[in-house]
């Protein structure tokens, strides 16, 4: 693959591939850095499957002939706490785009990444906020748009360097 970078200026020049994990990762990241009722799904819901599931176990010790109020509880119960992690498993793999290799460089002025189905240069005024996690940093281009940056694909020193400039750049969250 053949790409220009002499506009990227001195900045860096990542290479990487979301995994399966990455992107679990930035969509519970995203979750976190949003509002109260996005951090919800997140807690709260698997939350109440435990709940639902104890008290169906609970119910039946004391009705033994409860054994199907215990079944339904319990699938419930199971549906609750695992469903949002199926559902990006699931759209992860039906995603092709989201698993191409891409290039990114990182300059003063712009954020450039390239892929095998187009190319996005956006200048930093263009993003509205960053989130960060140990594994990774989301660059958002609206509420729920946003660029997962693996900080696996970043140098030795790099990772300091890009937060400096997001904190210089744009509002975290």
């Amino acid at each position: 693959m053949q790409h220009n970078y002499e506009d990227a200026g001195q900045g860096m020049h990542l290479q990487y591939q979301l995994t399966k994990d990455d992107y679990l990762k930035a969509q519970d990241l995203h979750q976190k850095a949003s509002g109260m009722v996005a951090r919800a799904s997140v807690y709260v819901l698997p939350m109440f499957g435990v709940l639902l599931i104890a008290v169906s176990a609970v119910n039946l010790l004391n009705s033994p002939r409860n054994w199907a109020i215990f079944f339904f509880g319990c699938l419930w119960g199971l549906f609750l706490m695992f469903n949002r992690k199926i559902a990006l498993i699931r759209s992860f793999g039906k995603e092709t785009k989201l698993q191409q290799s891409v290039e990114a460089d990182i300059s003063e002025e712009e954020f450039r990444s390239v892929g095998t189905t187009g190319e996005t240069r956006t200048k930093w005024a263009g993003f509205d906020r960053y989130a960060e996690s140990d594994d990774l940093f989301l660059l958002y281009t609206g509420p729920r748009i946003f660029f997962a940056l693996p900080k696996r694909a970043f140098g030795p020193g790099e990772v300091e360097q890009f937060r400096e400039l997001l904190r210089g750049k744009l509002p975290a969250k």
